[in-house]
């Protein structure tokens, strides 16, 4: 996902961090997700969250439902993010899945595949 010149990645508190409702992917606790905590507690976050402002305060998650658990599981306060304006609600599920590069049975059961 790139950057925009005009964005900036934020250290993003996550207790500021809500889910987008309708995320298409369940975050599953597994294997997967424990080689991803340890990643992040050694390394720190690598990549950026996207979210957008929510109007009743803090932002909705977007994209990166899974690095976000894993920061909470690494014991991590913050987060990096990328904050972008509302746009067509439409389009969210599809930045999403678009920055998935593996998905496991139990995601994709979640879209309907």
């Amino acid at each position: 996902m790139p950057v925009k010149k005009s964005e900036r990645v934020q250290e993003i508190p996550l207790s500021e961090l809500h889910p987008f409702k309708n995320h298409p992917f369940r975050v599953v606790d597994d294997e997967a997700m424990q080689r991803t905590v340890e990643s992040v507690a050694q390394f720190g976050e690598l990549a950026p969250a996207l979210a957008r402002p929510r109007s009743e305060g803090g932002y909705e998650l977007v994209a990166g439902h899974r690095r976000m658990r894993a920061s909470e599981l690494a014991g991590l306060e913050t987060m990096p993010v990328i904050i972008r304006p509302p746009c067509n609600q439409a389009s969210f599920p599809y930045q999403a899945y678009s920055t998935r590069t593996e998905l496991s049975p139990y995601s994709s059961s979640r879209r309907g595949d």
